[in-house]
């Protein structure tokens, strides 16, 4: 986990509250509900974890399952908090998707691409709005971010055209980066175990995008 955490409460309960806000507010409608759901899959895939393998607490945090990002386009990292600018972090959660060549979007903390990109990583703020990442409000963040994940979906179903292109070199970039100086760079900040998986599989693989 990278970075700091400031302040009491539960960022999570909080976001909870800000949600249900933003439903009764109107900001969100069940037109644009159905407008999101029918761009995701009816089906969705997932991964059985043996039990026993979650007796080892970094079991999941060190787990990477190429098999999972391949069959999706977009990776929308759910973070471990959703709070208001008091916690300032990251975590594996993000750091795997990015690794990966991914597109990624990160329902998180504020900021969080400001971690990503300090790390020399590239955010994809060339293709998309990436003012989410700037919101303190979670209501204004999650209608940001939803903004965001449709124009980031449209862009992966659009092989060819320029913003697709772009999408593909930023991909790329933060591929190479992962294997050339991220590995070495990072390893104290970052589980070790974590990134050498990230990379090995980075050095065998072709693009998801």
């Amino acid at each position: 986990m990278l970075g700091s955490v400031s302040g009491k409460g539960d960022p999570n309960a909080a976001a909870a509250r800000a949600l249900r806000n933003l439903i009764e507010a109107g900001w969100i409608t069940d037109d644009d509900i159905d407008f999101v759901m029918s761009k995701i899959p009816r089906v969705f895939s997932y991964e059985t974890v043996k039990i026993d393998a979650l007796q080892d607490s970094n079991y999941l945090a060190n787990h990477v399952s190429p098999e999972t990002f391949a069959l999706t386009k977009v990776s929308i990292v759910s973070e471990t908090e959703a709070s208001s600018g008091d916690i300032d972090r990251i975590t594996e959660k993000t750091i795997k998707a990015i690794c990966l060549g991914h597109p990624t979007i990160v329902a998180g903390n504020p900021r969080a691409l400001e971690f990503v990109r300090s790390w020399g990583f590239q955010t994809f703020g060339n293709v998309i709005d990436e003012r989410y990442d700037e919101a303190t409000s979670y209501a204004d963040r999650l209608a940001l971010l939803i903004e965001a994940a449709v124009s980031i979906r449209e862009i992966v179903d659009s092989p060819g055209s320029r913003a697709h292109l772009r999408l593909s070199e930023i991909c790329r970039h933060n591929r190479d980066h992962a294997i050339s100086d991220a590995v070495t760079k990072y390893e104290g900040t970052v589980e070790a175990e974590l990134m050498k998986k990230l990379v090995a599989f980075c050095e065998a693989s072709t693009s998801f995008v």
